[in-house]
């Protein structure tokens, strides 16, 4: 039996920094600012708020967030026992950037869903790999992702759609394999989230009429695919008396609730905020990777709702637009 990871020193620090928590009340103050000028006056002091003072706009919100997620990879890089911490914490905005690249490639055009946050890989050189179509500055995990996707796109007719569903479960399966080997309860909750996935994916493709040939590519490596299979050529009404074969006890209670007529945006919105609950609960946990997953969840939760209402400020958003944007499962 291998030695327990000692996490008292790393969770230790993180601790002491709760208070550098963005309060509801100040994300409230953003929220409600009547300018972009005026929200950034009631930013929280911190390396974001510092860049996006220097350098107020866009410009400066990237080089905020990335001195944001810089403290955390170099938080990581000297304390955490865990190399997977920042692969399940801080990769996955390379993930989605690495999507809307590629996207922006494949159609020709500017994605109209702007990069997000960045996390070890800047956009600007995801982009230029992406524009040249080579994968050589690209980790390992992630260039045999995309080999895949693409894989997908060609398969599927030069499917965009195809393209991301298999880039998604491609992020997913690499997901997994980290949250395992950081812990037993962490490798459980990314399980959850990836049949939460695969459920909901089913359930809209059965909804918008989308073909199993398309479909069939956010399931790759799922121990249920061949009877997603199955149900994919059914309507969500029918599926009732073919879910009990479902192995996941959560993508078949999400499945027949979405059988029994249930709105799935609702239904989404319910299994997130519950998986959501689980992870806020680990904050009181004693020094552990749940506690620091936890932590780190939220300050990356903080800045993404941060940076999602100065672009919306930006952007000129309603309020009541950007309000349904913010992810608050974390709060």
């Amino acid at each position: 039996m291998g030695r327990v990871p000692d996490y008292n020193f790393l969770c230790g620090i993180l601790r002491s920094r709760e208070a550098g928590f963005v309060a509801p009340q100040r994300l409230e103050a953003v929220l409600a600012a009547r300018g972009f000028d005026d929200a950034v006056a009631q930013l929280p002091d911190g390396p974001f708020a510092l860049e996006v003072r220097k350098s107020p706009g866009f410009e400066g919100l990237e080089r905020g967030a990335r001195a944001e997620t810089a403290v955390l990879r170099d938080l990581l890089a000297k304390y955490s026992p865990s190399e997977g911490l920042e692969g399940l914490l801080l990769a996955p905005l390379d993930w989605f950037n690495l999507k809307v690249a590629v996207l922006q490639k494949l159609t020709g055009r500017r994605d109209e869903r702007l990069p997000g946050p960045e996390g070890s890989l800047r956009f600007a050189d995801l982009a230029a790999m992406a524009e040249a179509g080579r994968t050589d500055g690209l980790p390992r995990s992630f260039a045999d992702a995309l080999g895949a996707a693409l894989g997908a796109y060609n398969e599927a007719g030069r499917s965009t759609q195809a393209f991301e569903l298999a880039l998604d479960r491609q992020r997913e399966l690499a997901l997994l394999s980290l949250a395992r080997s950081t812990s037993e309860e962490i490798g459980a909750h990314a399980r959850e989230s990836a049949d939460l996935s695969a459920s909901l994916v089913l359930s809209r493709a059965a909804l918008a009429g989308i073909p199993w040939t398309v479909a069939r590519y956010a399931f790759a490596g799922h121990a249920d695919e061949a009877r997603f299979a199955d149900l994919a050529g059914m309507k969500p009404a029918e599926w009732t008396a073919r879910l009990a074969g479902i192995g996941s006890t959560g993508a078949r209670e999400v499945l027949a609730a979405v059988a029994a007529g249930g709105n799935v945006a609702e239904i989404a919105a319910a299994r997130r905020k519950k998986l959501a609950a689980r992870i806020r609960d680990w904050r009181f946990r004693p020094p552990s990777a749940e506690y620091a997953y936890w932590w780190i969840s939220r300050k990356l939760a903080d800045l993404a709702n941060l940076r999602l209402a100065l672009v919306c400020k930006l952007n000129g958003l309603p309020e009541a637009e950007t309000r349904k944007r913010i992810d608050d499962g974390l709060l």
